[in-house]
């Protein structure tokens, strides 16, 4: 069965399988597998509607599959989440850890990253539940078991990060402290960086004056019957909420503010839901950026796809903890010839951080089977925006979207009688008139269009480049319409493929329009090798996708890529540009990037 990469630590391997379930490994770290039988033994015990559900558990490979909750955590949607809305996520949040505590366990891993919510097209849906077991213990219990100590600054109680509390009991207590924290910063937002920094910085009182307003703000008529809320967050954030003897008062407010929510907050989420982006912090976050890249994995890019598993970690020192960085890496091929097989696509990693990212590529080999110079970009693209059978790409809101794809070939369909770029350049220079001999007035947005990806690409779109991609597009042509006539029947003009998700093959132009009408996303092109019909295919893809075409060379692939990654943030551009600058003094490879980089620092402004 395949499966894509969710998540990659020491810990755990974390995959989401095409059932829709989620498959978890052990880490690489000795005594992980103990981390993993702690989670499904307690999972097997509690009966909680809103955690995973075991579906089994390969005691000798240490795999444990449970049903999936939820689509991103809260440290995803922190900033997408609808004002109105937090008092009923607290309602069920804290009805959900109560219920833990209630049948005898304490969580001890509470924090955003295990606070599920589902994700649709137009934002998010609802609160799911709670996730991520595996430091859970019984309640009362010592806490000198294998890996019982740690946890997540700055969301964990001390008692459980320090070996000298080994010998101290679990108390519930502990996650009401860090359900205290991480309610807050939901309500003040930032970085988890910026919200330890506002924690730490005179006491935190500027944090603790602005979580009033914003309580208020949410809260609103209900604000004043549910100051038990408040007071344990209030609480949770003090110096006083860190020492072992305010565990016990922790649990008394973890329980009042459970009480009043269940009272004062009911029915299902507001039809008002209010703004996003509500929190202070909001303007202080870094850049959001979600990626899905899209890399031809057959054997040609082998030496591509080798470079960007030996240097990605090149991005993640780039981008780390300065972009809000989410990636999708998908492995693009070409239709199975017999229906068998793999299909065009399979995705390898789900909005994976730079760190997860770099675990997905081993997956990448460069195996794909390649049947002639065409691949099923257009598959990808169709996948790329789809709400329906699933939402197969999933970004987030008030993000930054960008699809590259990579690569050496060019979609089927792209080759017709006439080029697609005969149309526009006919279009922004004017249609030639033959009885007037002169050109017509040209199409003012198709100019516009035109000229900025030339003046974008001025060493891709000089005239020599433009009539030999012209030529190779007529020869290629020729060869190709035999093949395609195989798959039409004899009244269709759907080209019929097997073993895909529909079954006549997408036509390339109303996916490409799609990803950026539907999708509202920028699609940048990187090109390799001397195939001219790729090349001019990748450019025409960028230009409708309003992004950048560069075609790279022996080790520049991954500065492409970075500079892509990077695109959304131009202080770290700039700091990007001017190092490789200094280092390849000839590369073209940010040339497109730049001008890109520039114009977007001009839309902003404007």
């Amino acid at each position: 069965m395949a499966k894509s990469l969710l998540h990659s630590s020491t810990m755990s391997d974390v995959y989401l399988l095409d059932s829709g379930e989620i498959e978890k490994h052990r880490g690489s770290r000795s005594g992980s597998e103990t981390i993993l039988e702690r989670e499904f033994s307690v999972l097997s015990q509690l009966n909680i509607e809103r955690i995973p559900e075991v579906r089994g558990f390969d005691e000798t490979a240490k795999i444990l599959t449970m049903s999936r909750v939820g689509t991103h955590d809260l440290s995803d949607v922190l900033h997408d989440v609808p004002l109105f809305t937090v008092p009923h996520i607290m309602r069920d949040f804290f009805s959900d850890l109560s219920t833990i505590h209630g049948q005898g366990f304490v969580h001890r891993d509470i924090k955003p990253g295990n606070v599920m919510f589902n994700v649709g097209p137009h934002g998010v849906i609802n609160y799911a539940g709670i996730v991520d077991f595996g430091m859970s213990l019984i309640s009362n219990r010592k806490q000198n078991e294998p890996l019982a100590i740690g946890g997540t600054e700055p969301y964990t109680h001390p008692t459980q990060s320090s070996k000298k509390f080994k010998e101290l009991r679990t108390q519930p207590g502990q996650d009401w402290f860090a359900a205290g924290r991480t309610m807050a910063h939901l309500l003040s937002g930032g970085s988890t960086p910026s919200f330890e920094s506002l924690l730490n910085k005179d006491g935190g009182s500027g944090l603790l004056t602005d979580l009033k307003l914003r309580f208020r703000a949410a809260f609103q008529s209900a604000a004043d019957e549910c100051q038990p809320v408040l007071k344990l967050m209030q609480f949770a954030l003090s110096p006083k909420a860190s020492g072992e003897d305010a565990l016990m008062e922790l649990l008394e407010l973890g329980m009042a503010a459970t009480e009043c929510l269940r009272e004062n907050i009911t029915g299902s989420w507001p039809h008002e839901r209010g703004l996003t982006s509500f929190q202070s912090g909001s303007s202080e976050r870094p850049k959001r950026h979600d990626v899905l890249l899209i890399v031809d994995n057959t054997g040609s890019m082998a030496p591509y796809v080798q470079q960007v598993k030996d240097a990605f970690d090149e991005i993640a020192n780039l981008v780390g903890g300065r972009v809000d960085l989410r990636v999708d890496l998908w492995s693009l091929g070409d239709y199975s010839t017999g229906g068998e097989g793999q299909q065009a696509v399979v995705p390898l990693g789900q909005r994976m951080r730079a760190d997860t990212f770099q675990e997905s590529m081993k997956s990448m080999d460069a195996s794909r089977d390649q049947y002639d110079e065409a691949e099923a970009y257009e598959v990808a693209l169709q996948l790329a925006y789809l709400h329906h059978p699933k939402e197969f790409w999933t970004p987030r809101q008030s993000t930054r979207r960008s699809i590259v794809l990579v690569g050496d070939a060019y979609a089927h369909g792209w080759l017709g009688k006439f080029s697609p770029w005969g149309e526009i350049v006919s279009k922004a220079r004017g249609r030639w008139d033959k009885n007037a001999e002169r050109r017509g007035e040209p199409d003012p947005k198709i100019k516009s269009i035109y000229d900025d990806f030339c003046r974008r690409h001025p060493h891709y779109m000089t005239l020599d480049i433009q009539n030999a991609e012209r030529d190779a597009y007529k020869e290629a042509f020729t060869e190709i319409q035999t093949r395609d006539s195989k798959g039409r029947t004899e009244d269709s003009s759907h080209v019929y493929v097997q073993g895909e998700l529909f079954p006549h093959r997408p036509n390339y132009k109303k996916a490409l329009e799609r990803c950026v009408g539907q999708k509202h996303a920028t699609i940048h092109t990187i090109g390799s090798g001397s195939n001219l019909v790729s090349s001019s295919f990748l450019k025409y893809v960028a230009l409708h996708g309003k992004g950048t075409y560069t075609h790279v060379g022996s080790g520049e692939l991954i500065i492409a890529l970075k500079g892509i990654f990077a695109s959304v943030d131009a202080k770290i551009f700039r700091e990007f540009e001017k190092e490789t600058m200094e280092h390849n003094p000839n590369t073209q490879a940010l040339n497109s990037i730049t001008t890109f980089v520039i114009d977007s620092m001009s839309d902003e402004d404007d």
